[in-house]
């Protein structure tokens, strides 16, 4: 489920562990290389990636569903995605996302360790989880300070545009945050 958190920075709770472990078994075996400061991401790599077919035609259609739902649109239509490892040291600088509406992080591994931190935002620890999702517009500046962990962190960013919404009446949607 869709969960509104702060504003407009949402969390959505939904990879299982098998799901995590599979997703982290297919990413291990993709091509990557290293990316400004970043020790391993396929960013900017044009191959079939073997781990976002699993992840959006097995993984992510709740959130996709969740989304559109929230949204009152048609469809959410994914603009790009990539994986992120960070080994000790590394960090990823401040940063924006052009030409999409929404960024969102789906953390796998080790995420409470140095989690994505969105500037002037302080998100609760308790929603960053391995298996979750963090959705924000592209335009909020985000980064990922320096990990200073033996264990590696990882994740899987991928930038969204909503579809076709709906020019009904608005409905009042209701949050508990």
């Amino acid at each position: 489920m869709l969960k509104l958190i702060k504003d407009d920075i949402f969390i959505w709770k939904g990879l299982n562990k098998n799901q995590i472990e599979k997703t982290l078994f297919l990413i291990n075996k993709s091509k990557h290389h290293s990316f400004d400061n970043i020790s391993f991401t396929d960013w900017d790599l044009e191959f079939s990636k073997e781990y976002w077919n699993f992840l959006w035609n097995e993984c992510l259609l709740d959130f996709k569903k969740s989304f559109c739902k929230n949204f009152n649109c048609d469809d959410l239509i994914v603009r790009n995605y990539w994986f992120q490892k960070y080994e000790k040291g590394d960090f990823h600088q401040k940063h924006v996302h052009e030409g999409c509406h929404f960024t969102n992080v789906l953390f796998l591994e080790n995420s409470k360790t140095n989690p994505t931190n969105i500037i002037n935002y302080n998100i609760p620890k308790k929603y960053i989880v391995d298996g979750t999702i963090l959705s924000f517009p592209s335009y909020r500046v985000h980064e990922s300070k320096k990990h200073n962990f033996k264990k590696n962190k990882t994740i899987v960013s991928f930038n969204t545009d909503l579809y076709k919404i709906c020019n009904s009446s608005p409905r009042e949607i209701k949050y508990k945050t």
